[in-house]
């Protein structure tokens, strides 16, 4: 089951080759993200994808948190300098997913990432696996690299027992060199949502380049603008108390994402991943709104998917 729902050990690159990156790429990172928070009115979002092979639903959870909150949510790191908390607060995305496989046990995935909304930068992140080789991993971005401490059960009984009874624990810590990577800022998997709804550069037909951190490994990750496709939209909308039933064909924008693995020291790159996609991966954005109203790419062994927006919520007007 985790190849459906699919970190770094970079050493410190002295004597490894420098990455060749576009000069696009560099443009696009000069320029920064423009991300404009104040483009994404949804606080939630419940996508579903079924299929003969899996039935899958992920719900999507994005708060705003005070300074002192975050920091208060954190681990802390016992290598490498922590990213600082900014004193303006940060913002939290949360997935909450349950995949349901043939011939499998139904597995539930639940993540946490802390963010800049600023610059998409990762502060921490909480991943917790159950029904099938189950973990719990909690990060804090450095900046030196990532720390996880990591805890999985011993055996199956203990696999009953609550995540904190789990007495399997170790602590990795996946360093990189951001200055000579070229990322100013490093961001994290699930980011990409955001930043494909608060992108001013996306909304204009531009491409942005970011660094993002997958399981042990940095990807630099190409956002690009593929033009508007129509997208045939089934989803209630919640606003207050108030719930509308939107059904109708929209003309998203198509936001494609191509990633390309940095220099490590891994014996096998790692396969970059979004919301269990690896490839063909792509947010639909719809511009009227700038909801995410779909995400689509291939799946491993089962083949290309679609998550499509079945309920959102705004946020309160009062």
């Amino acid at each position: 089951m985790q190849r459906v729902f699919i970190a770094i050990t970079l050493i410190l690159l002295t004597n490894l080759p420098a990455y060749v990156i576009s000069a696009e790429s560099v443009q696009a990172q000069a320029d920064t993200l423009r991300l404009d928070p104040e483009r994404i009115q949804w606080t939630k979002l419940f996508y579903q994808a079924n299929s003969f092979w899996v039935d899958a639903a992920t719900t999507v959870y994005l708060k705003s948190l005070a300074t002192n909150e975050v920091k208060a949510s954190l681990i802390q790191s016992r290598q490498g300098n922590p990213l600082p908390v900014p004193n303006s607060g940060c913002y939290k995305i949360t997935t909450d997913a349950t995949i349901d496989t043939v011939f499998q046990p139904p597995v539930t995935i639940l993540n946490h990432v802390w963010f800049d909304p600023t610059n998409a930068s990762g502060l921490g992140r909480a991943r917790l696996r159950q029904g099938e080789d189950d973990f719990k991993k909690v990060y804090r971005f450095t900046n030196q690299g990532v720390f996880r401490h990591r805890r999985e059960p011993l055996n199956k009984n203990e696999a009953k027992q609550k995540p904190e009874k789990w007495s399997d624990t170790q602590n990795n810590f996946y360093p990189y060199n951001p200055e000579q990577l070229e990322c100013p800022d490093v961001s994290e998997r699930l980011v990409l949502i955001f930043i494909a709804s608060a992108s001013e550069l996306l909304a204009h037909d531009k491409s942005v380049s970011i660094c993002v951190f997958g399981k042990r490994q940095l990807f630099r990750v190409q956002m690009q603008s593929a033009g508007l496709h129509t997208v045939k939209v089934d989803y209630f909308e919640k606003k207050g108390q108030d719930i509308l039933h939107r059904q109708s064909n929209v003309k998203a924008r198509k936001i494609s994402i191509m990633s390309q693995p940095l220099p490590s020291n891994l014996d096998k790159e790692e396969n970059f991943s979004f919301l269990g996609f690896h490839k063909n991966i792509a947010i639909y954005i719809d511009p009227t709104s700038n909801l995410p109203v779909q995400v689509s790419g291939d799946i491993p062994t089962v083949g290309q998917s679609t998550f499509r927006l079945k309920e959102v919520t705004f946020k309160s007007t009062q």
